[in-house]
């Protein structure tokens, strides 16, 4: 270090071509930002050797089908007086601009919405279910009870044809204002529809496809929640389906896109209305993870400077400090984007630790360099002569051998986010710390008498504190005394006619 490596750094053109290199690698590592992939591979989570890596290689290669989706409304108005289900449905007389068909139209759009199928609704099933145009489906017997199509028990068998013979349908042609039931008829109808079996003669039964799209109560008069009671469907879903979602990030794009268009049907149409699939809870993460990660970092780099600010006396070597450190950061997220490292809470916790490893590169160096006398130059090859060697022994060979364990690992997350994260780590800070940071300071190194001038001002403030405190408590002492004088001196004057009397 001190008869090689230290003169060698001194050379303007090595200087300049060391300052150029790292500053051209923390651009590109920059540009490298965007095409960082959040998410965690459920592959890289297995051993190399369990059958389901076999199992997701398959489903990625083969699978042709994306999850399902449901959009939520709560809290849907049915009553004559809201236009919240002509705001919803998607059948005549429905708003052009309703959920329904923005949905559909948001399918036909698949690389932008990630949408595949319109939603089934069972709102456009029971209108149709109920209209007069389908007079099969619904029907009442003579005494107000529902009467099931005629291929269906017991209109089908075991009793006689002729027991459904005065079966009629629920409403005539006219009926119904504006070709929807009224809130009575909703309560009314509405659980017969979702009781009702799909079959030939009439195909819009709810039983089966929307057994699990209403939520039930069975308290609610109409057993379905708030119905009864305020008027309601508290609440309901209306199934869609993704597009096929193979990787993190159609995933993570995918929930982005429907909480957009969420977001956007409920401002637009009044509605409260959010998206659910049963992959969401898990990527809920990386919608904010961005965010976290930047308070995180931005939080340990604050507490660094200050740190540093306390051990090295100088607020410019704090800052070149922070200033590497941001580059080996930067670097070592470039890696990551280059490799094919993803941004997750294992990897998220790997570069808050990278800081922290990442000042023993940079602070013993720095330190050695506010002790030394002479100029920047001479002070940074002093400094480098002195502690370069112990940095590159003690730190950099020693995490190199524990971190070389882990690339036989059977288990690739091990072998991805420790050893390859690490090893950068080490290599990149040991770069940093002996290569960039020598000629950051022979160049732009703080003046000698810095980190002394730091001292005596800080000195000097704690005296100033010290003669301020003292001030205050002579002058506390003294107004004691003054008290006790005023009482001493209010109480001699009563003393003296008692002492004549005795």
């Amino acid at each position: 270090m001190r008869r090689v490596h230290a003169p060698l750094l001194r050379r303007p053109a090595v200087q300049a071509a060391v300052l150029g290199l790292f500053v051209g690698a923390f651009l590109l590592s920059c540009a490298m930002l965007p095409r960082l992939e959040k998410g965690l591979e459920q592959s890289v989570a297995l051993p190399r050797d369990s059958y389901l890596q076999r199992y997701y290689e398959d489903v990625f290669a083969s699978l042709r089908v994306g999850p399902p989706v449901m959009f939520v409304v709560e809290g849907l108005n049915v009553s004559e007086a809201s236009r919240d289900v002509n705001r919803t449905c998607s059948v005549a007389g429905c708003d052009p601009d309703s959920l329904l068909n923005q949905v559909s139209a948001a399918a036909r759009a698949p690389w932008s919405s990630r949408l595949a199928t319109p939603a089934a609704s069972w709102l456009d099933d029971f209108l149709t279910w109920a209209s007069p145009e389908i007079p099969q489906c619904c029907r009442a017997f003579a005494n107000g009870t529902r009467c099931p199509p005629p291929d269906q028990p017991p209109c089908a068998g075991p009793l006689p044809p002729e027991a459904c013979s005065e079966c009629a349908t629920c409403f005539a042609p006219g009926e119904l204002p504006g070709g929807r039931p009224t809130l009575a008829q909703f309560q009314e109808k509405l659980p017969w529809f979702l009781d009702s079996l799909p079959s030939a003669a009439c195909a819009k039964g709810g039983a089966g496809a929307y057994s699990d799209a209403i939520q039930f109560n069975a308290s609610d008069p109409t057993g379905v929640a708030g119905l009864g009671e305020a008027g309601l469907v508290a609440a309901s879903s209306f199934r869609s389906n993704y597009v096929v979602l193979s990787r993190q990030a159609d995933f993570i794009a995918a929930l982005q896109a429907v909480r957009g268009l969420a977001a956007r049907l409920s401002s637009a149409l009044g509605l409260r209305v959010y998206p659910y699939s049963v992959f969401h809870i898990f990527f809920e993460q990386y919608l904010s993870i961005a965010g976290e990660a930047l308070a995180l970092l931005g939080s340990a780099g604050v507490a660094i400077f200050l740190i540093c600010l306390a051990a090295t006396g100088s607020p410019w070597s704090a800052t070149l400090i922070c200033l590497t450190l941001c580059m080996l950061l930067v670097d070592i997220m470039g890696f990551m984007a280059l490799t094919g490292i993803q941004l997750n809470a294992v990897s998220l916790v790997n570069l808050v630790m990278s800081l922290g490893i990442g000042v023993e590169f940079c602070a013993h160096l720095v330190h050695a360099f506010m002790e030394e006398r002479g100029g920047s130059e001479q002070r940074a090859a002093a400094a480098l002569g002195d502690v370069g060697a112990a940095v590159l022994s003690g730190i950099t060979l020693t995490k190199v051998a524990g971190v070389a364990v882990l690339a036989f690992s059977r288990t690739r997350i091990f072998e991805v986010y420790y050893f390859r994260m690490y090893a950068a780590l080490v290599v990149l800070g040991a770069a940093h710390g002996l290569v960039f940071l020598p000629v950051l300071l022979a160049v732009f190194g703080p003046e000698e008498l810095e980190h002394w001038k730091w001292k005596l001002r800080c000195q000097l403030r704690r005296m100033q504190a010290q003669r301020l405190e003292a001030r205050q408590r002579i002058a506390s002492l003294m107004q004691q005394q003054q008290r006790r004088q005023q009482l001493a001196a209010t109480a001699q004057p009563t003393a003296g006619p008692t002492g004549s009397a005795g």
